[in-house]
């Protein structure tokens, strides 16, 4: 462990070495001396005005992370305060990252019209934890290295595979509906924790095939730590900069024993999936063999399509859960035309694949009001952009999401669900409108089957059970989960078995 430290430290960029110097200015409370600091340490060149040469406005830099845990634990109301104070396009730093955060459709197009050849910040702009976890993952390299760890994961995701897979995602819906009421009988659920592993079960599915009992028990036992690094991740601190990783209090001992209980999973279920032949894990594992990609770029992309989105997929389910109980009358034309389209499975299948539903409405305008996250995912342009009058010198950029998705004149009435202002709406009205699976070519790999899985689960809930918001205040009174750095709701729904004429 010594060695290993000493030799870490002797690597470590002279920006790791030299953040440590901003602790002590940082106790004196000088923010704009810090922040100065911060500029000098990290080289960056501040966006400037076109016109009259003048730095974006900001924040100031603030020890040890920044905004980088405000925008995930309060980035909801941070993101409002800020952009009332700064305006439209502004700057907050990550750590010592600076992003710049833009708030409106023409500014998000300008900057992602290229995005697929934008270079991911490999941490997350979050440290060194992060880096640990994902930095391999598909959905944080780049340019070159995307293309090749994409390309043996396009397949099973592809738009025409994915619509081979209801037949089993229904199935797996239905055996965790099962366990969870087995007796289908009136039952109140925590939309975010009784509900968050149906979805993963589902993508689970993909990589694994059908679960064993103990595979599904390994994967509920590993969920817990991952969650737990992904807090510390966010939550910064020491587990920033890798300069503090071995001191004590560091999350590295709780990542080393995740990562080899991991390894350990994936390995034996692809073993057992030679002995089967269901999943994909098998030509996945070749890719590896061929070279195409490093067992490491494998188990964290594994990693981020199912415990990263963990929580990711929760707050999807959950909120669509929480929306169709609260709006009663639309709750009950979705049951309808879930009925008029169950006369077989084949006509049920191809019901959850189609976009011009009531249903599949319903899910992208509960996507619009609840953004999965405050602001998007950091990215840099190769050369200087012009956004807004300022050029942005390669500098990682931010989108906030309520912004587009709400403060945005594009929606009608945009405080209220209507899921019907998305009906004969084509793709390319919301292309710069909406965030949700990405803006411009680069979007996440699993859109083709998200939007198959959440539609399953509300219909097999609507199937059996009438659902019913258990809040006075409705939609206003639920509240988000403190320790959650998504910001899972802690709704209350009550689901009461249908009676038989309904």
């Amino acid at each position: 462990m010594l060695s290993e430290m000493l030799g870490e430290i002797a690597a470590l960029p002279m920006v790791s070495l030299l953040g440590a110097a901003l602790i002590v200015v940082s106790v004196l409370g000088r923010r704009l001396l810090v922040s100065n600091i911060a500029w000098a340490i990290t080289g960056q060149t501040p966006a400037k005005s076109l016109a009259k040469r003048s730095r974006l406005p900001g924040l100031p830099f603030k020890f040890p992370n920044g905004q980088g845990t405000e925008k995930f634990f309060g980035g909801r109301s941070a993101a409002r305060r800020w952009r009332i104070q700064y305006g439209p396009i502004y700057a907050i730093w990550a750590g010592l990252k600076r992003e710049v955060v833009l708030s409106t459709p023409e500014h998000v197009q300008a900057f992602y019209k290229d995005s697929h050849l934008h270079v991911k910040a490999t941490d997350n702009n979050s440290g060194w934890l992060f880096a640990e976890l994902l930095g391999s993952c598909v959905g944080v390299v780049s340019q070159g290295r995307w293309k090749r760890v994409r390309r043996p994961f396009e397949h099973p995701f592809s738009r025409p595979e994915s619509l081979t897979r209801p037949k089993a995602f229904i199935h797996e819906a239905r055996d965790y509906f099962a366990v969870l009421n087995p007796n289908i009988q009136e039952l109140t659920i925590n939309t975010s924790n009784d509900l968050k592993h149906c979805p993963f079960f589902m993508v689970a599915s993909i990589f694994f095939g059908i679960h064993t009992t103990a595979q599904r028990d390994e994967l509920k036992q590993l969920g817990p730590p991952r969650e737990e690094l992904f807090r510390h991740a966010f939550m910064g601190g020491m587990n920033r900069y890798a300069i503090t990783k071995y001191l004590p209090g560091s999350a590295l001992a709780l990542l080393r024993q995740f990562q080899g209980k991991w390894e350990g999973f994936v390995k034996a279920a692809y073993n057992r999936s030679i002995q089967t032949g269901d999943g994909t894990i098998v030509p996945l594992f070749e890719a590896v063999n061929r070279g195409e990609m490093s067992m490491q770029e494998l188990l964290q992309t594994l990693d981020e399509s199912l415990f990263a989105n963990l929580d990711v997929t929760a707050h999807a389910v959950s909120w669509n859960v929480i929306r169709i109980a609260h709006h009663q009358d639309i709750q009950q034309k979705v049951r309808i035309e879930i009925q008029a389209n169950n006369n077989s499975e084949k006509s049920y299948e191809n019901y959850v694949c189609r976009d011009d539903t009531l249903l599949a409405a319903c899910v992208l305008e509960t996507s619009r009001l609840h953004p999965v996250l405050p602001f998007s995912n950091p990215e840099a342009a190769e050369e200087d952009k012009i956004v807004g009058g300022y050029i942005i010198p390669q500098t990682d950029v931010i989108v906030d999401t309520h912004a587009i998705n709400i403060d945005n004149p594009h929606w009608v009435d945009s405080n209220s669900f209507d899921p019907h202002r998305h009906l004969g709406q084509k793709d390319s009205s919301r292309r710069y409108n909406m965030w949700r699976f990405g803006f411009g070519p680069r979007q996440c790999l699993g859109k083709n089957v998200a939007d198959i899985i959440l539609r399953i689960i509300l219909c097999e809930m609507l199937n059996t059970y009438e659902l019913g918001l258990l809040e006075e205040e409705g939609i206003t009174g639920v509240k988000l989960q403190p320790d959650s750095w998504i910001g899972l709701p802690n709704g209350v729904v009550q689901m009461t078995p249908l009676k038989l004429d309904e």
